[in-house]
């Protein structure tokens, strides 16, 4: 076995795991880094094969954005409690993390920003409320002051995603680790948000109702 991911099911060899892309032919190499991830769902077929066709995607010099962006859904909020019952759980989140702030620092549309936002602040929520959640706090972190920084960039996504970023910043308050950088993530989406109410209030309007 060559250790090539194909277009039908086939086994994976963990120690130089491949994907062959078919529109292009290239063949994506997955960094030993990230091999850990593949191992921690070994005998899941079905979750493996997804996983490794979206690291494929991403390590792929040509990669759709936005099938990235789906197949990295798909393991954050519907495969990543399988990725939980390792006792490697901090370093897979912490992988699964880089992936997924690595993407959104490049130059993403609204709408990509946006749906990838929305699936990391999902899976944070539900990550910082689990049982396995203190596992967790230097990559949340790691996020929480990512998003900081990325927030000038991208205020209207994070503005779409103001209940999102309430939610996790409930998850986080009592915990010094965490609250400081979430409060202000929030923070600044609510003073950009009565930013917009100011600039766009019929104020002559108002004052002659």
């Amino acid at each position: 076995m060559d250790g090539t991911v194909r277009s039908s099911p086939a086994p994976f060899d963990s120690d130089a795991l491949r994907a062959n892309i078919a529109s292009t032919a290239q063949e994506v190499v997955i960094p030993d880094r990230y091999l850990p991830l593949v191992d921690a769902v070994e005998g899941l077929h079905g979750v493996r094969v997804s996983l490794a066709e979206t690291m494929g995607e991403y390590f792929h010099t040509f990669r759709n954005v936005d099938l990235l962006i789906d197949g990295l859904q798909t393991t954050l909020l519907r495969n990543w409690p399988y990725f939980e019952r390792s006792e490697d759980r901090s370093r897979l989140f912490g992988l699964l993390t880089e992936l997924v702030l690595g993407l959104l620092d490049l130059p993403l549309t609204h709408e990509q920003f946006s749906l990838l936002l929305r699936g990391l602040l999902l899976w944070c929520t539900e990550a910082s409320s689990g049982r396995h959640r203190l596992a967790y706090d230097e990559a949340l972190e790691t996020i929480g002051q990512s998003l900081a920084r990325l927030f000038p960039l991208h205020p209207d996504a994070f503005l779409e995603r103001d209940a999102l970023l309430r939610n996790l910043l409930q998850r986080t308050a009592g915990r010094p680790a965490l609250a400081p950088a979430f409060s202000e993530l929030y923070r600044e989406a609510l003073v950009a948000g009565y930013r917009q109410v100011r600039d766009h209030l019929d104020v002559p309007g108002w004052a002659a109702g």
